[in-house]
C-alpha cells in the first residue's frame, strides 16, 4: 500500500477561498452597486487587471522526501 498525503492548505477550495478573500479585499470592500448589471460590469473590468498586477505562480518548496520525512516523524 502507497500512502498518499495531500497537505490541507493545498486543497483547491483553500486555494479558492483564498482567491475570492484577496480579490474582495482589493475590488469589493467598499463597492456599492445600485444594480446587479452594474456589479457584474465592474467584475468583468476588475479581473484583468487583477491577475495582470498581483496573480502569479509560486515556488511549492515541499518535496515528497520531506513530505516523506515529516510522516514519519508524526505516524509514530
Amino acid at each position: 500500500m502507497r500512502v498518499l498525503v495531500t497537505p490541507p492548505h493545498a486543497s483547491w477550495l483553500n486555494q479558492a477561498e483564498l482567491l475570492l478573500r484577496a480579490f474582495s479585499a482589493r475590488y469589493l470592500q467598499r463597492g456599492d452597486w445600485k444594480r446587479r448589471s452594474d456589479f457584474i460590469a465592474h467584475l468583468d473590468a476588475s479581473w484583468p487587471e487583477y491577475n495582470r498586477l498581483y496573480a502569479h505562480p509560486f515556488t511549492w518548496l515541499w518535496t515528497r522526501a520531506k513530505m516523506h520525512d515529516w510522516f514519519e516523524r508524526h505516524r509514530r
